[in-house]
């Protein structure tokens, strides 16, 4: 008899893989060799369960270029300056663990795991999340299906799921919490969820034509505008939704398939990440004012992440031929770029003062100063790092290792500490207060 809930074969797998993968551009070798080491596993720990008897557990460990911390950077929490006095942050890890489809939370005061949070009953696919600024409510998205989970980080315990589109790939929160905005990559819309009620608002429509797929969303520090990017099949685009309405404005071009998009801290730009060739990339500034594209910026290889310095000043944007490119928000121009092994998701620190860039091809994460644009000694996690958070109070970097486990780094010392086992196949981090 099986145990748990029902889960994906390798059939249900690929068909997940290749709806979303569709229209996007080709996948680097780091990419490929992460999905093809997933399904190997899967078959792997398939034979030893059946070789002792037991029913296999179908673990979905792979990396799809529209949802992991590879291509976009996890959220770290909320805002700095939300805290709650005495209490220790918690860090919350989507595991795509077929069996279970859980989320594990971890006390960043000792750093164990706690009891896994099942959040759906039936096979899915937990890949996205997202915390509101109060630190009260997780929401996870179900990638398989076509729902949202939230959390209640209080009780730890999962609330009924909210139905949204096709393929939801990622969430984002507006700063006032009453909000979360969901990208359904593949119904060409975003759903606006009341975190008050936890019901699902009429679907947003992005305007993706052709096949093209909605694939990045982020929201201004006021909260008025969400910014939602298409991409494929020549529909490269950047749409902006007022929050006040939920109503879509005219499309913005940018150059390349956008994968990521950030918002400087005082809100008047909104830079755009994409793909142009197979190890090239670009950086499209968009003015919030008017809503008009500035002239894109070259970066080296095939892009990865986007992330701005808390005082805004210089843009980063990282490639998996390993380089990290410094940009100048105020003129737009681009530094020299910044050697790594093999530049994956990052995140800075809240003070600004250290980038941490994950290296997938090597299992490290190399620490970058921000005063000098200088690479540290990289420092080894574990198999292939390709997610990462900060803890609120900038101690504490917490790493996902493919397929294993969650390493955290102390910041001040730049050590890692002793790997926390977080399910089967941890994917997705996000850090509450």
């Amino acid at each position: 008899m099986r145990q748990g809930t029902p889960h994906m074969d390798d059939r249900s797998l690929r068909k997940l893989l290749d709806s979303v993968l569709v229209g996007r551009p080709p996948m680097g070798p780091v990419v490929r060799n992460a999905v093809r080491a997933g399904i190997k596993a899967r078959r792997r720990r398939r034979r030893q369960r059946m070789a002792g008897g037991a029913v296999a557990v179908a673990v979905i460990a792979v990396t799809v270029p529209a949802v992991t911390g590879m291509l976009r950077n996890a959220p770290a929490g909320p805002p700095e300056g939300v805290r709650r006095a005495g209490h220790a942050p918690t860090v919350y890890v989507a595991d795509l663990n077929g069996l279970g489809n859980t989320v594990t939370p971890i006390s960043t005061a000792t750093n164990t795991a706690g009891k896994p949070i099942t959040v759906w009953r039936r096979g899915g696919a937990p890949a996205a999340m997202a915390i509101t600024p109060d630190g009260k409510t997780v929401y996870v998205a179900n990638l398989g299906g076509a729902e949202v989970t939230p959390i209640s980080t209080a009780t730890k315990t999962p609330r009924r799921p909210i139905k949204v589109g096709q393929h939801p790939i990622a969430i984002a929160i507006t700063p006032n919490g009453k909000t979360a905005y969901v990208v359904n990559s593949d119904s060409g819309s975003v759903t606006p969820i009341d975190t008050a009620t936890n019901t699902a608002g009429i679907a947003i429509k992005t305007g993706a034509t052709g096949g093209a797929q909605v694939v990045a969303i982020a929201i201004t520090p006021d909260g008025k505008t969400a910014y939602a990017a298409n991409g494929g099949r020549g529909d490269d685009t950047v749409v902006p939704i007022t929050t006040a309405t939920n109503t879509a404005g005219k499309p913005i071009t940018v150059q390349g398939y956008p994968t990521a998009i950030a918002i400087t801290p005082n809100g008047k730009t909104a830079y755009v990440l994409s793909q142009v060739a197979t190890d090239a990339g670009a950086v499209t500034p968009i003015t919030t004012t008017t809503n008009t594209a500035g002239k894109p910026i070259t970066v080296q290889g095939s892009p990865s992440a986007i992330a701005i310095t808390p005082n805004g000043k210089t843009v980063y944007a990282t490639g998996f031929s390993g380089t990290v490119t410094p940009i100048s928000a105020a003129t737009n121009t681009a530094g020299k770029p910044i050697k790594t092994r093999s530049a994956g998701a990052m995140a800075i620190t809240p003070d600004g003062k250290t980038i941490y860039v994950l290296n997938p091809r090597s299992g490290t994460v190399t620490p970058i100063s921000t005063a000098t644009n200088t690479a540290r000694k990289p420092i080894k996690t574990g198999h292939f790092p390709f997610a990462i958070a900060i803890a609120p109070d900038g101690k504490t970097a917490y790493v996902i290792n493919q397929f294993s486990s969650v390493t955290p780094i102390s910041t001040a010392t730049n050590t890692p500490g002793k790997p926390i086992k977080a399910g089967n196949g941890p994917y997705a981090i996000v850090i509450a207060p």
